[in-house]
């Protein structure tokens, strides 16, 4: 009788996992995608680019970044969050609940869990169906992002964060005055 009720025990724990949704699946696939090791490696070095084409532009204006830590957080803080949750809709839109079960199980895999660390997958199978997916969802993932990233590297954010004396320090007040009035005052392309 113990065996019988561990058995309908495990079963019920294994069809609550392969019973859950799409949209809880994508969430889980999303998570564990912004918290691998891969991502915040590569996330590091675009942000370290980033901030090196800033200052770049700041020292031609006689403005030194004295808190570069403090700049690329208020810049790009919450972009881990925005691209999670809009990696997980996407996903969600993209892929079947069938594929999106199997990547989530795949995610949940010893070897799964080591793709995400190392970013290297020892199978080629199952390499070619990550790249197949991933082709699958990048267009849309790119559409969803792009509105955040304008918003994100708006003339006007940057102007927030020239406007932080701890953050960035100008030689001349005035020409501190004089960026942020002109980013205040930018349009972007296309922008209405």
């Amino acid at each position: 009788m113990r065996r019988l009720l561990l058995s309908v025990c495990i079963l019920a724990g294994l069809s609550q996992v392969a019973l859950a949704g799409a949209a809880e699946d994508a969430a889980f696939i999303a998570e564990r995608t912004v918290s691998s090791a891969d991502y915040r490696g590569g996330q590091a070095e675009l942000n370290r680019q980033i901030f090196r084409n800033i200052e770049a532009g700041l020292q031609r204006l006689g403005a030194e970044v004295v808190d570069p830590d403090r700049f690329i957080e208020e810049l790009v803080g919450s972009w881990p969050t925005v691209f999670e949750a809009e990696f997980a809709q996407v996903l969600n839109a993209a892929l079947t609940e069938k594929e999106l079960a199997e990547l989530a199980e795949f995610y949940r895999s010893d070897e799964g869990r080591d793709y995400l660390e190392t970013g290297e997958l020892l199978n080629p199978v199952a390499m070619l169906d990550v790249l197949r997916r991933a082709m699958a969802v990048r267009s849309g993932l790119e559409a969803a992002l792009a509105p955040r990233l304008n918003e994100m590297f708006s003339p006007q954010r940057v102007a927030e964060i020239l406007e932080m004396p701890d953050v960035v320090r100008f030689e001349n007040e005035a020409t501190r005055d004089d960026v942020v009035h002109a980013l205040r005052n930018a349009q972007l392309p296309g922008a209405d």
